[in-house]
């Protein structure tokens, strides 16, 4: 009842004021997409549309404050027709028209699990150098994860091993830890491996190397507290600008490929060494060590949308860490079921529902609001 009736002095307080500067307000909304914005409930393309259509609605009524980025694991091939047919802007033949009028307007994909950025502009998607460069920063100066030093080690031991004319780096190496090696054999592509893993264990730097022996490529990802860098990189360095700005991100996805970004412990401070946790007990343990790391989730300008049967579908572990947070962090969760038609529309309604919760918590995010914007969001 209480929030109930804050809520009402927001909307009161706010019904005369005329529009804002938008200086804070933003609201950063970093999806997955199959089976979250893009439900996979609704197959008809007629419905579908309709459904798409209310959330560019709601996207235009709060004028610019609400990006939607999408967010998705897949690799180089498929982050460039991601947006073209995962939005079905080809595959259906839509016109552009009804595309840029009656679907939601998408800013931005991340690939890769955080990887790479690439701006959406007139439905193509435009790499972004500047988030490559932003990203080494970030990992240098929040979590000693030096990418540079890491393109060092290896490149002066494959100089070291007379083999730099035989190697072919990832166009976005070091952002992307990839490599590939030219008319090497067996034993030598082991050996060097071999020779880079033992060199890259000296780092404070967690990681897992991969080794594909067919095509004599390596992969190396990242962790930190011992969990993967995944679709939370980029939540995180978002996360960190919203602080200052006083804006809003909310991240939604339903399935296990989303986990590190629905694990509100990915964006919080640990102590040194400690492992992020991927469990019910992890997670208790952790708060009760460490009751500050409660504060600082209640301060966090995150809100984090689950969709669908996730806490079924997943391991014992992941299972019981999901339900730890819709028992402990109700504020900052909403668990909603797969929108089946397009007048339910929950993850519209669990947009609109995150951003009225952070609205009544955050006086400075609420004032950039106007009436008919938060007429949208009472809606």
């Amino acid at each position: 009842m209480r929030v109930d009736n804050r809520r009402k002095y927001i909307y009161n307080d706010l019904i005369n004021k005329n529009n804002m500067s938008f200086k804070s307000g933003k609201v950063y909304l970093i999806t997955d997409f199959d089976g979250t914005l893009k439900t996979k409930s609704i197959l008809n393309p007629y419905n579908l549309h309709k459904y798409f259509y209310a959330i560019r609605q709601f996207q235009n009524a709060l004028s610019s404050k609400l990006k939607i980025i999408i967010s998705t694991g897949r690799n180089k091939y498929w982050s460039k027709k991601a947006i073209n047919e995962e939005m079905d802007y080809k595959d259906r033949n839509i016109s552009p028209t009804i595309r840029k009028k009656y679907y939601p307007n998408i800013s931005s994909i991340i690939s890769n699990n955080g990887e790479k950025k690439y701006k959406v502009v007139d439905s193509e998607l435009i790499y972004s150098k500047k988030y490559e460069i932003k990203k080494i920063e970030f990992l240098k100066k929040h979590f000693q994860i030096d990418l540079k030093k890491i393109e060092f080690i290896i490149k002066q031991t494959i100089e070291k091993n007379n083999l730099s004319n035989n190697i072919k780096y990832n166009k976005h190496f070091p952002s992307k830890l990839s490599f590939k090696f030219d008319k090497i054999d067996i034993t030598q592509y082991m050996s060097i491996i071999n020779e880079i893993y033992k060199k890259l264990s000296l780092l404070d730097t967690g990681f897992n190397m991969y080794a594909d022996k067919k095509q004599n490529e390596v992969f190396i990802k990242l962790k930190r507290n011992r969990q993967n860098l995944a679709k939370d990189t980029y939540a995180i360095m978002k996360l960190a600008k919203a602080k200052k700005n006083n804006d809003l991100v909310i991240v939604a996805g339903n399935d296990v490929n989303d986990k590190e970004m629905l694990n509100i412990f990915s964006y919080v401070n640990l102590p040194p060494n400690y492992k992020i946790p991927s469990n019910k007990e992890e997670a208790q343990l952790l708060i009760t060590q460490y009751p500050e790391i409660k504060n600082q989730i209640d301060q966090l300008p995150l809100r984090i949308i689950v969709v669908g049967d996730l806490i079924q579908n997943s391991s014992s572990d992941s299972e019981s860490l999901m339900n730890f947070f819709q028992s402990n962090f109700s504020e900052q969760y909403k668990f909603i079921p797969n929108t089946e038609n397009y007048q339910s529309n929950y993850y519209l309604k669990a947009i609109k529902s995150s951003i009225n919760s952070y609205l009544v918590i955050n006086p400075i995010f609420s004032k950039e609001y106007n009436f008919e914007e938060i007429s949208a969001l009472m809606n």
